[in-house]
C-alpha cells in the first residue's frame, strides 16, 4: 500500500494537468523565451566514497539526494529549443569548534552549467498544449570546496578555496503542460554523465546517475508562426 500511494498521486496529477492543458487555447512557442525553476530527486549507483576523516571518524556521501536548478531556454522553432541550465547537485556544510574558541567550517558544493537542446515531438506543429520532448546537453561539472578557519576572538583567520572542473553531459526527456499563454508545468527525467573528480566532493568522486523532477516556468515574448 505504501509503495503504490505516491505513484497514484503522480498519475492523478499528470491526468489533471493533461485535462487542464487540453482546455487551454494553444499558442505557438517559436521565438519565445522560457525562465524555468525546477528540482527533484537524484540517485547515484554504487557505493559512496569517504569525504574526509576527523578523529578517526569517516563522513560518507549519500547515494541519493535532491537537486535544484534554474534554466533559460529559447524556442528557435516550434519543435526545437536551445536551453541553458544551472544545477546544484549537492551541498554539504560541516563545522567544528575547538576547546580554545577556534572554529573550522567546510562548504562543499557540486554544481553544473549545461548547454543543450530540447527536441519536441512533431505534433507540436499543431500547437498542442501537451508537449513531450527529448533533450541532450553538455557542459562543465564543477566541485567547489571552501575551507575557513578562525582563531580565538577572530584574531586569526585562514581561507582556502579549491575548484575542480570535469566534463559532464545529460540525456533525458520530459513533457511540458502549457497552463495558459505564460506558464508551463513540466516533468523531466534523465541520466547525468560526469567524469570523476580527482578528490571527493560532498563524499563522492563520481556524480553520474539518474534524475527525476518537475519544474515551473514563465514564458516571455510574442512568438511567431
Amino acid at each position: 500500500m505504501t509503495t503504490r500511494f505516491p505513484y497514484t498521486i503522480i498519475i492523478a496529477g499528470l491526468l489533471a494537468l493533461a485535462g487542464l492543458s487540453s482546455a487551454v487555447s494553444a499558442r505557438p512557442l517559436a521565438g519565445r523565451t522560457r525562465l524555468e525553476f525546477g528540482g527533484g530527486m537524484r540517485h547515484h549507483p554504487g557505493v559512496s566514497e569517504a569525504a574526509f576523516c576527523i578523529d578517526d571518524n569517516w563522513t560518507w556521501g549519500s547515494t541519493s539526494g535532491v537537486y535544484g536548478k534554474i534554466g533559460l531556454s529559447h524556442w528557435t522553432s516550434e519543435d526545437i529549443a536551445f536551453a541553458i541550465d544551472y544545477t546544484v547537485h549537492d551541498v554539504e556544510i560541516d563545522t567544528w569548534s575547538g576547546y580554545c574558541g577556534d572554529r573550522w567550517e567546510e562548504v562543499q558544493l557540486v554544481h553544473s552549467l549545461m548547454f543543450g537542446f530540447r527536441f519536441y515531438w512533431p505534433q507540436s506543429r499543431r500547437y498542442s498544449p501537451v508537449r513531450p520532448y527529448l533533450s541532450a546537453a553538455a557542459g562543465p561539472f564543477m566541485g567547489t570546496i571552501e575551507y575557513q578557519e578562525e582563531g580565538p576572538c577572530d584574531c586569526e583567520s585562514y581561507t582556502e578555496v579549491d575548484h575542480t572542473v570535469v566534463p559532464g553531459a545529460r540525456l533525458g526527456g520530459g513533457v511540458d503542460f502549457l497552463l495558459g499563454r505564460h506558464f508551463i508545468m513540466g516533468f523531466t527525467g534523465g541520466y547525468v554523465f560526469a567524469d570523476e573528480f580527482s578528490n571527493p566532493v560532498g563524499g563522492r568522486f563520481d556524480y553520474s546517475g539518474s534524475e527525476f523532477g518537475m519544474s515551473f516556468s514563465i514564458i516571455f515574448g510574442r512568438g511567431r508562426r
